[in-house]
């Protein structure tokens, strides 16, 4: 797999300390390769990790929130740096499923997580 794109977000909105954000797409300059990788049941990934302006109180998963269950394929917040780690499909940022994730993050942050 290949990185062609990574950003950085310093200066963020709360609850946000820091954001990066790594796109990883699947090998399709050989054909072979792509099907490969495709068979084996890999897939374009954004992998999103961020760090809050506070320590979360606690650990949360993708269990923790079921009405993300349809909009990534991983949702972790810990105590320990980085404090969110969020990775879903390509499908699921065209569809949109990104900003969902973080206004449910918001949300829960201004609910007393964070």
């Amino acid at each position: 797999m290949e990185a062609p794109f990574i950003a950085v977000a310093k200066r963020t909105r709360f609850p946000f300390g820091r954001i990066e954000m790594a796109y990883t797409s699947l090998p399709r300059e050989v054909l072979i390769n792509y099907l490969i990788s495709k068979a084996m049941g890999r897939k374009d990934l954004l992998t999103m990790v961020a760090d809050f302006n506070t320590t979360p109180k606690g650990e949360r998963t993708l269990r923790d929130f079921p009405d993300l269950a349809v909009d990534a394929l991983s949702l972790r917040i810990q105590e320990r740096s980085p404090n969110l780690r969020i990775i879903m499909s390509a499908v699921h940022v065209v569809n949109g499923s990104l900003e969902r994730v973080l206004l449910a993050v918001r949300t829960a942050c201004s609910s007393g997580l964070c």
